[in-house]
């Protein structure tokens, strides 16, 4: 990637490590896959863990959806 700016690279990449993506394996609906949480009881798919390949198929389990998830673990709603 190459990324033309007059700003010094400090400035622009200062918290650019302290982002990191919170990523789930979990089970929807039968289906195994990673998620990475957002907001608001949203999450979006990262990837699908399974082997039936009719899950690959279906529009809404496609890498980059975003779902409606709500965290059943204590940790999350604490």
């Amino acid at each position: 990637m190459i990324f033309y700016t007059a700003v010094n690279p400090e400035d622009v990449f200062r918290d650019w490590d302290k982002q990191k993506p919170e990523y789930r394996d979990v089970k929807i609906n039968g289906v195994d896959m990673q998620i990475e949480t957002l907001p608001e009881g949203k999450a979006k798919i990262v990837r699908l863990y399974s082997c039936n390949p009719l899950d690959y198929l279906d529009s809404s389990l496609h890498p980059g959806t975003v779902i409606s998830y709500i965290s059943l673990d204590r940790k999350d709603r604490e």
